[in-house]
């Protein structure tokens, strides 16, 4: 048992005090892979973008899922991607077998997360490109759980705007 800030006890994942207990549950962050692209075409510091990647092959349950979406928010609110890697931010991309399984996981992430959250997260699958025409993965193919976004399509990396270009400096 560990003592914890404020009088509060920890024991075994839950933590009680002041005639309250709360359940302490660590989520693990396991990615598959984590990448970044970069685009010389930006200023600096906005050029790279970090990702990391589930290769989802349909066997993650509900809640399995359900934990790891939650996971990587709690990683990025927590600002630990700053402390381990380096870095300002990043996204979440899942790749799917089924087109129905982007629709289910994008729409289980949009029930969980808050709103400014769900440009965090992007969803394909793997029938949207091929390694033997591998150009649409910078192509709108992922959908993404934010406000209004149901039906709609971003790129794997948004345009940038013309203040983020080094064409716009003068």
């Amino acid at each position: 048992m560990a003592v914890t800030a404020q009088g509060l006890k920890e024991d075994r994942g839950h933590v009680t005090g002041r005639g309250i207990t709360l359940c302490v549950q660590k989520l693990p962050i396991r990615p598959d892979a984590f990448f970044t692209i970069e685009d010389r075409g930006r200023l600096e510091g906005e050029r790279r973008g970090h990702f990391f990647l589930e290769a989802d092959r349909s066997t993650a349950t509900h809640t399995r899922f359900k934990e790891k979406i939650q996971a990587y928010w709690h990683y990025l609110e927590q600002e630990l991607h700053a402390a381990k890697f380096g870095i300002k931010t990043f996204r979440v991309l899942t790749m799917t077998l089924t087109e129905a399984r982007v629709e289910y996981l994008s729409a289980l992430a949009a029930s969980l997360l808050p709103q400014r959250g769900g440009k965090h997260y992007l969803f394909t699958s793997l029938k949207k490109f091929s390694l033997e025409d591998p150009a649409p993965v910078f192509s709108e193919i992922y959908f993404s759980p934010r406000p209004g976004g149901a039906n709609v399509r971003y790129p794997l990396i948004p345009p940038p705007k013309p203040s983020q270009t080094d064409a716009a400096v003068v």
